[in-house]
């Protein structure tokens, strides 16, 4: 019995009449030497992703990646040149400014928490000291936001004070933290006039 099959060689196709067991036999064929082709490409693929992986220095979770002169793991990157590290590629919770390290300690999200812990740790591994924490919702590219959250957190902790029903041991830690959130409140300030006379 004859059958019509269609091969594909050097991008030709091919119209041939074979009969059964050719065709058996050739498509056998086919799949040897595809498998082994594959074989070949995976087994040198992860050979060379293994070589990669190696040469790669790694601290605190981050793997410096020389190419682009930055430290990174999943979602997370810092990069030493210029000392920005951020989460998801836009929220930045380190940068240098106007000559001081600041650091975001903001709660954004549990991933984001992780990598400021990583980072965190990178970053004293390093000895790179960090000169301010505050806290930035919307990330250190935006401390006009951090501004307005620290007046809301305050308002808030002082509403809870002035509630006669409040302890005072609870209102004692609540001004502490109000103290806290005013010195990093002057910080900020201090930021946003240094960069706009820069």
């Amino acid at each position: 019995m004859s059958i019509i099959c269609l091969k594909t060689f050097r991008d030709k196709h091919i119209v041939k009449k074979l009969n059964e067991s050719d065709i058996h036999d050739q498509f056998e064929d086919v799949l040897l030497n595809n498998d082994m082709r594959n074989n070949e490409a995976n087994t040198f693929h992860a050979a060379s992703v293994s070589r990669a992986k190696q040469s790669r220095e790694k601290i605190a979770g981050l793997s410096y990646y020389p190419k682009l002169k930055v430290w990174k793991a999943s979602n997370v990157a810092y990069c030493p040149e210029t000392e920005t590290a951020t989460s998801y590629d836009w929220w930045v919770f380190v940068k240098r400014i106007n000559g001081k390290l600041i650091f975001n300690n903001y709660s954004y999200s549990n991933t984001t928490n992780r990598h400021q812990h990583k980072v965190n740790i990178f970053l004293s591994q390093k000895g790179i000291k960090i000169d301010h924490f505050i806290q930035a919702p919307q990330g250190l590219q935006d401390l006009s936001r951090a501004i307005s959250h620290y007046k809301y957190m305050i308002n808030k902790l002082q509403k809870e004070i002035d509630n006669p029903k409040s302890r005072e041991i609870k209102n004692q830690k609540r001004r502490l933290i109000i103290k806290e959130f005013e010195k990093s409140l002057k910080i900020i300030k201090l930021l946003i006039h240094e960069s706009k006379s820069a």
